[in-house]
C-alpha cells in the first residue's frame, strides 16, 4: 500500500488536503483472498503479505526502509530493520536420548536393537510399555507386542513405510500409498 499526496506548485510544499491512498495489488503477486495467506503471513521479496483483516495486505517494506523475513522469534514474517538477524538457534535436549533438537540435528541415536520413539530409545526385547495391540511407529520401524516384549521390524528394507492401516485398525508396515 502506497500512501501519497500531491504537490502544492505555488509553495513548494505537499497539499495535505488531498491525501490519497493508493490499495492497488502490487505487481508482485498480492492475493486476492485471505484464504492463501497463512496466520504468520509471507514475503513476496520485500512485501510482507499478511491479513489482519477480511482483506489480504501487501505492504512494501522499502517504503519503510526495511526488509521483508521471516522472525524466528515471533514465529512470524514482518518488514524489519535491514539488520536484522534471528538469534541463533539453540538445540533443545532436554529430557531426550534421541529425536530431533529443533534445530535440525539430533539430540543422539539408538543402537542398532532400537528406535527413536522423539524422545527416548525404545529397545527390542524390552517391556512393551504403551506399544500394545494397536502396535506403533518409531520413525519407520514398525514396533509390536510378543510375550510381554518389544519387538521390532524396520519397514524401509522391504520398501514399506510405518503408518496406521485403517483396516486392522492398528500400525503396520504398508506399501506407501496404501
Amino acid at each position: 500500500m502506497a500512501i501519497g499526496c500531491s504537490d502544492n506548485k505555488a509553495s513548494g510544499f505537499p497539499n495535505l488536503n488531498e491525501v490519497h491512498f493508493d490499495t492497488s495489488a502490487p505487481s508482485s503477486g498480492c492475493p486476492s483472498s485471505c484464504l492463501e495467506v497463512p496466520d504468520v503471513g509471507y514475503c513476496i521479496g520485500n512485501i510482507f503479505v499478511s491479513c489482519p483483516g477480511n482483506a489480504p495486505i501487501c505492504q512494501d517494506c522499502t517504503l519503510t526502509a526495511q526488509v521483508c523475513v521471516h522472525d524466528t522469534v515471533r514465529a512470524t514474517f514482518g518488514c524489519r530493520a535491514k539488520n536484522f538477524q534471528n538469534p541463533p538457534c539453540i538445540p533443545n535436549c532436554k529430557n531426550r536420548a534421541c529425536g530431533p533438537d529443533g534445530c535440525g540435528g539430533s539430540c543422539g541415536f539408538c543402537p542398532e536393537t532400537g528406535a527413536c520413539d522423539g524422545v527416548t530409545c525404545r529397545l527390542a526385547g524390552a517391556p512393551c510399555g504403551d506399544v500394545g495391540q494397536k502396535h506403533a511407529c518409531f520413525g519407520n520401524v514398525w514396533a509390536t507386542c510378543l510375550n510381554d516384549k518389544i519387538q521390532l521390524s524396520d519397514c524401509e528394507p522391504k520398501g514399506q513405510v510405518c503408518s496406521y492401516n485403517a483396516s486392522s485398525e492398528s500400525y503396520t508396515c504398508v506399501f506407501p500409498g496404501q
